[in-house]
């Protein structure tokens, strides 16, 4: 499994020096975007979280969950912000080193989004009564799971299309 995650790393990666190759003069833009998209995204988680802990009370559970998804939320937006500053400082001429050196540093963001995002989920159940808990709880679940699947395929149907046109070029 770690393998193929190195391997999607690696073709997202060349995936992205297509799209510098294709529209120089874009690609700031387009790389930024994302970026500041999982910012503003862990801007918001991060202000949930800090919602449940200052009204935690005594419930330690509470506590740790919410401060898991403080600091996934706060490590994913401080990457962000320096991916966004790095490669806007980045000549357009040296946006491939850039990419050969740092892309595998763009997937923090991402992976920590969705860890934080579980993890308020968490502090939700923690919060709410225990009755409302087991209703939502199935619902929400299969929901998640939905949209993981989903992003999973999305993503492998995009890489897939980056890879078939590098291979007739």
């Amino acid at each position: 499994m770690f393998g193929t995650f190195l391997k999607d790393i690696e073709t997202a990666r060349t995936l992205w020096k297509k799209v510098y190759q294709e529209k120089a003069e874009n690609f700031h833009q387009q790389f930024t975007k994302i970026f500041e998209v999982a910012a503003v995204s862990c801007a918001l988680i991060t202000g949930i979280a800090t919602s449940f802990l200052l009204s935690s009370g005594d419930n330690t559970a509470l506590i740790i969950v919410s401060s898991g998804a403080f600091v996934s939320a706060f490590i994913s937006f401080t990457t962000s912000i320096i991916l966004i500053v790095m490669v806007n400082s980045t000549e357009n001429r040296n946006v491939i080193r850039f990419l050969d050196e740092w892309y595998q540093y763009s997937y923090v963001p991402l992976v920590g989004l969705i860890m934080s995002f579980l993890l308020n989920f968490v502090s939700l159940l923690l919060f709410i009564p225990t009755r409302v808990t087991i209703y939502i709880t199935p619902a929400v679940s299969l929901i998640t799971i939905a949209q993981l699947i989903f992003h999973s395929r999305i993503r492998k149907s995009v890489l897939k299309y980056g890879s078939e046109e590098l291979s007739i070029v």
